[in-house]
């Protein structure tokens, strides 16, 4: 067909009386025009016919296997033509081979699609992008240009998840994907790899400017409030960077590397970005051999319980102590309970390692408590992570206790402060629960965190324990005796009980008792003991001494 006929045509509107091609689309029926010149279909274009030397017309619609018409067959003639029997045969038969080629090719279409791109977000998956990013390495490296790596996590998104439903973390996920692709240049690739994890090549980055100024430009997007269902959603990212040459010449490293910056970003803080260094290689490598160690030394339970005394500074009465985690490495030694914990919530092993706390601590408790104090209470940490399914492990430990006839209030659950930041009915309801079957609530390390004295009035709780780090420069007249005060005369009017921990000298003792601070815990009142070593203090009241 020439040129200006295909380009007076392209675009019309299909309806009836549009010319053959327009008319048999629009009806799902063969339209025959055997004289263009004086058909009414062919009225508006019978001088364009005319000069593309053409007067005949039969269109047959190509319709697929659903009856939706997905195009039309036509056959011109320069001279009017009227079709025979044999001919509409040919035509049927054009018209399916047409539909069959139509199909197949929209078939493998959609196959290339679904098995490189994600479903939910529509964007390119793991698999195109390392497409994308082995031609753009190959070009890097014959322009000797540099293109950087970013990978992004959204801070926090299986809490999403779990308090308000799946349906709520895929909304949020199609509009995380939505800003970040809105953030970046044309020439910018972003991809999700799963989860809640995305990959962004940054090409055309000579200089760490202009990564600069687009992580910047991400952060700010994602940290804006989500809406959905008239609720307002807070989240932020984390973004680790790894540059082409300069932290790997190759796909695998260079993403390896941009991951493990992710991981520090989300260490250092969250809501930020971190460049990749040859030091996190090297700590991620240590990180990975302990998560390693850790799952062995659940399984073979190198662990054992260290108990620290908690004593009254009026009377020096002590029927209070907090029961604390050791691990016990056969090659390494002592591992410091600030290296695993983490990891262990990271990973989901506290679940396993606060179980087997309390099973120790709970045959403790019954000999102890028959034996030589009884009315010993217990404190045990817990972790955020025990109160995401709806707390069914704590209720669990407060049914054995009654089964071995062991009262709730012997029991003291120690919380943080994260958790009642993370303050929803659920939560709420859980801690309610918690305290009416008596068992004992403390919020560990009162002040580091992000609580103000305004979630105190939102939550029951009896003891509130000031952080070693407040006692620890305290002196008569400086600003952390005056926050001790404080918290104190706060706690009092709220008629919650203070333990302050970290006492460490006698200074420190006194002017926490004068300022009216009912319990204390630290070295000067007992280091932690052994199980048989507190069971003696126990005995004789002495404050015996370990090195654990």
């Amino acid at each position: 067909m020439p040129d200006f006929y295909n380009q007076a045509i392209e675009g019309l509107v299909i309806g009836q009386g549009v010319g053959s091609c327009g008319t048999s689309a629009y009806i799902g029926k063969r339209v025959t025009v055997i004289d263009i010149a004086t058909h009414p279909y062919w009225a508006q274009w019978s001088e364009l016919a005319k000069k593309a030397n053409l007067s005949s017309c039969w269109s047959e619609p190509i319709i697929n296997n659903r009856g939706k018409v997905i195009g039309t067959f036509a056959i011109y003639f320069e001279k009017p033509t009227s079709p025979t029997t044999k001919d509409f045969r040919l035509i049927e038969q054009f018209a399916s081979l047409s539909r069959i080629a139509i199909e197949r090719e929209k078939v493998d279409q959609l196959i290339w699609h679904q098995a490189n791109f994600d479903h939910l977000t529509q964007l390119p998956n793991r698999s195109l992008v390392n497409e994308y990013i082995v031609n753009i390495l190959k070009k890097a490296k014959r322009e000797n240009t540099q293109f950087t790596i970013a990978m992004l996590d959204i801070d926090n998104f299986k809490d999403v998840n779990d308090s308000l439903g799946h349906s709520t973390g895929d909304a949020l996920l199609v509009e995380t994907s939505k800003r970040i692709k809105n953030s970046l240049r044309e020439s910018d690739i972003i991809a999700r790899i799963g989860g809640d994890e995305f990959i962004i090549v940054l090409t055309n980055t000579n200089g760490v400017k202009n990564i600069e100024i687009l992580g910047k430009r991400i952060l700010t997007a994602l940290a804006k409030p989500y809406l959905f269902e008239e609720k307002e959603i807070y989240c932020t990212a984390s973004i680790g960077v790894a540059i082409y040459p300069n932290d790997a010449d190759n796909i695998n490293q260079l993403l390896k590397n941009a991951d493990h910056a992710m991981y520090s970003a989300k260490v250092k803080g969250r809501n930020t970005m971190h460049y990749f260094t040859d030091s996190m290689r090297t700590n991620f490598l240590k990180r990975m051999q302990l998560i390693q160690d850790l799952r062995i030394a659940v399984k073979e339970r190198q662990f054992f319980i260290v108990y620290q005394p908690i004593v009254n500074l009026k009377n020096n009465n002590t029927y209070k102590a907090e029961a604390l985690i050791r691990w016990q490495h056969p090659k390494k030694g002592l591992v410091s309970p600030l290296d695993f914990i983490p990891i262990a919530e990271e990973t989901g092993l506290i679940i396993e390692l606060s179980e087997w706390v309390f099973q120790q601590v709970l045959q403790d408790l019954k000999l102890w408590r028959g034996t030589y104090c009884e009315n010993l209470q217990i404190s045990i940490n817990t972790s955020a992570v025990q109160y995401k399914n709806h707390n069914k492990q704590i209720l669990n430990w407060i049914e054995q206790l009654k089964q071995h006839n062991i009262p709730s209030h012997a029991l003291t659950i120690e919380i943080t402060e994260s958790l009642l930041m993370e303050s929803n009915v659920l939560v709420d309801n859980i801690i309610a629960d918690i305290r009416q079957q008596g068992v004992v609530i403390a919020i560990d390390d009162f002040g580091t965190g992000y609580c103000s004295f305004s979630y105190l009035k939102n939550f029951s709780v009896d003891y509130i324990k000031i952080d070693q780090s407040f006692v620890k420069g305290m002196s008569s007249d400086n600003n952390d005796m005056a926050l001790c005060e404080a918290i104190i005369v706060m706690a009092d009017k709220l008629n919650i009980e203070v333990i302050a921990e970290g006492i460490e000298t006698a200074q420190q003792r006194q002017l926490l008792a004068t300022a009216g601070c009912t319990f204390g815990q630290g070295y000067l009142l007992s280091k932690p003991l052994l199980k048989k070593d507190f069971e003696q203090f126990l005995i004789n009241g002495n404050n015996e001494k370990s090195e654990f």
